[in-house]
């Protein structure tokens, strides 16, 4: 029967066959450049360890670069407040009504909440202004303009 095998097409020689067991493309398929989506989402999904006092805790960087940039925002870095609030406008949305009514406005400039909102408001137009919020800058309430 060994004898009667005829090579030819869809027909391969005993020797170049597969062998049972083995891949016919034991490299696989060559990997593909990477996207910067990609990229950038195995990055942030990596963990580094931090130290909190006499405790170490596993994050990952996403986790890491939020835990700073709050604790910024708490310490009173206005740049870092007003990222912390457009992250959360835009990935939370607006927060539900209080039942305790409406918030009071606060005069800009007056006392240091008022300071401080009037910088988180200067901070977010530059944001916009530059492009980095991804939104069109608000209209300027300039009365210089001539209009």
């Amino acid at each position: 029967m060994a004898d009667d095998y005829e090579v030819g097409y869809g027909k391969p020689p005993r020797h170049g066959r597969f062998r049972p067991g083995r891949s016919g493309n034991p490299a696989g398929r060559p990997k593909g450049p990477q996207t910067l989506p990609a990229d950038l989402r195995a990055e942030l999904q990596e963990t580094v360890t931090l130290r909190e006092g006499e405790m170490e805790r596993t994050l990952s960087r996403q986790q890491a670069i939020l835990r700073s940039l709050t604790a910024k925002a708490i310490e009173g870095d206005a740049k870092a407040t007003a990222m912390v609030l457009d992250l959360v406008q835009r990935l939370i949305g607006p927060s539900p009504k209080s039942k305790r009514g409406p918030e009071p406005e606060i005069a800009l400039g007056s006392g240091p909440r008022g300071r401080l909102a009037a910088n988180i408001a200067k901070v977010h137009q530059r944001l916009a202004a530059a492009g980095a919020l991804g939104s069109p800058p608000p209209p300027a309430d300039d009365p210089q303009d001539g209009s």
